[in-house]
């Protein structure tokens, strides 16, 4: 009995854990990081207390993925000399193992996930409201960056929409059907309003990836008149003046075409096109572990001496693409990490996404979603350098990736824990 009651409390532990962390993402500094710590306590006190189970087969990819990241990025920062700082970030992949094994031992419902990111999508939109229109700042930021701002403000709105086709697939309740419609949108209104560009690229990939999964189960009528809203929502979107979205539209179309101009490289746009340039030129200079901070500054010093780049690349901190980044400050080491990172969870959610059991099926497709836009938002941003990103990245990962073994155990018949 008394086992039982623990078993309960850890697994509505778990669960409010798992919402906490999305419902707090947008709405506060640093305080989404009291969900993932408390399961980490959790996770090493039934560690240290001999109740050990194995994960199974199916949780090596993330394993994999998560250790060796960090492990290559260990060797970088010892091999530039670069401060254990840079550390911070990729040493919490270490730590949502530990995550992972609790969770594979308490397993929790879907619906925390769907719920948590809702409620974080609706918080984020009445913060970009407030801000935009209230205060009448030009972009709404949140407590972050406003491109960190807006692309998790994305991923929450499209976890949300995954939660949506898995709520009509098993017909749930009407009230779930209404939230999670109404965060999807928050998340995508609210990445408007934080003057996010980048993130918005690869949606049409994203949108067909979730249409992929779910066409097969939910009725061709419910796809035409999602096309239909979100083809006007964007419509409304562009034309309503309040929102700026034509403006940074335009403005941007108008960087892209004054960039070979001698101040085209001073516009945000065009800053972005010189640093890729610039980064391309270094690639031969990082070698296997890549270059300090302090070589990439001289490298790109000399570069702009020799007027082969423009002066504006200097002031800024990183290459706004998570792949250059990663090639020119780790190496062809760092860039093989990160692109198994991205592509061994990526892999096996994609295989699994073609599963009929709907949890399974639901997880999985969430992981392709959630992955796939983080990949996009690393095309123009340094996603993994934030604090929120890294965590964005891999609670989501870790959480899905629980739900996706519990789900596979379950319809294999095998017990999710020990």
């Amino acid at each position: 009995m008394q086992v039982a009651i623990q078993q309960g409390l850890a697994r509505y532990g778990a669960a409010a854990s798992i919402v906490a962390f999305f419902a707090l993402l947008l709405v506060t500094r640093h305080t989404y990081n009291v969900g993932p710590i408390f399961l980490l306590l959790a996770s090493a006190g039934l560690w240290l207390s001999g109740r050990r189970a194995s994960l199974p087969t199916l949780a090596w990819p993330l394993l994999v993925a998560f250790a060796g990241y960090v492990l290559v990025i260990g060797l970088s920062t010892a091999a530039t000399g670069e401060k254990l700082a840079t550390l911070d970030n990729p040493s919490r992949l270490i730590l949502l193992l530990m995550v992972l094994w609790g969770l594979w031992r308490w397993p929790f419902r879907l619906e925390a996930v769907w719920l948590g990111a809702s409620l974080g999508a609706l918080g984020g939109l009445g913060i970009a409201l407030y801000q935009r229109f209230i205060l009448e700042m030009p972009r709404a930021e949140g407590f972050q960056h406003p491109i960190m701002f807006g692309d998790v403000a994305m991923l929450l709105g499209l976890l949300a929409l995954v939660g949506l086709a898995h709520a009509l697939h098993t017909r749930r309740p009407r009230w779930m059907l209404v939230l999670y419609l109404a965060a999807s949108l928050a998340g995508l209104v609210t990445s408007l309003l934080s003057g996010t560009r980048g993130g918005w690229v690869g949606l049409p990939v994203i949108l067909f990836a979730l249409y992929r999964y779910y066409a097969p189960v939910l009725p061709r009528r419910l796809w035409l008149g999602s096309l239909i809203g979100f083809a006007l929502m964007g419509l409304m979107a562009y034309t309503i003046p309040a929102t700026g979205v034509a403006d940074r539209i335009h403005q941007a179309m108008h960087e892209v075409k004054t960039f070979h101009q001698d101040t085209g490289a001073e516009s945000s746009v065009g800053a972005r096109l010189e640093l890729w340039r610039a980064g391309a030129m270094l690639v031969d200079d990082a070698g296997l572990l890549g270059l300090s901070e302090a070589q990439v500054h001289d490298r790109l010093r000399a570069l702009v001496d020799q007027g082969t780049v423009r002066a504006p690349v200097l002031e800024q901190a990183h290459f706004h693409n998570e792949i250059i980044e990663h090639w020119i400050r780790h190496g062809l080491l760092g860039l093989l990490a990160l692109l198994a990172l991205y592509l061994l969870p990526l892999r096996t959610f994609m295989r699994l996404a073609k599963a009929h059991a709907p949890e399974l099926k639901a997880a999985a497709v969430a992981g392709v979603v959630s992955l796939t836009a983080i990949i996009d938002f690393g095309l123009t941003q340094k996603f993994f350098g934030h604090q929120i990103g890294i965590m964005a990245f891999g609670f989501t990962v870790t959480v899905l990736w629980a739900a996706m073994l519990q789900a596979h155990a379950a319809h294999e018949g095998t017990p999710s824990h020990v």
